[in-house]
């Protein structure tokens, strides 16, 4: 299982979204959440990349 962390003004954001896109970013969270990067790459319109630098053996994962 991963770990899903958000930004801080995520919450308020979230609220400005039309509803189709919340419900997107709701099932990407549990997607991540259960499935991870293999959950994730059978799913077209979202993004995974290994991050370099400090955040090394990290992943970025996006819609």
């Amino acid at each position: 299982m991963w770990e899903i962390y958000e930004h801080r003004r995520v919450a308020k954001q979230l609220s400005a979204l039309p509803v189709e896109i919340l419900k997107r970013y709701e099932k990407w969270k549990d997607i991540a959440r259960i499935s991870g990067l293999s959950g994730l790459g059978f799913i077209k319109g979202f993004h995974d990349e290994a991050l370099r630098g400090d955040w090394k053996g990290f992943r970025s994962s996006r819609l």
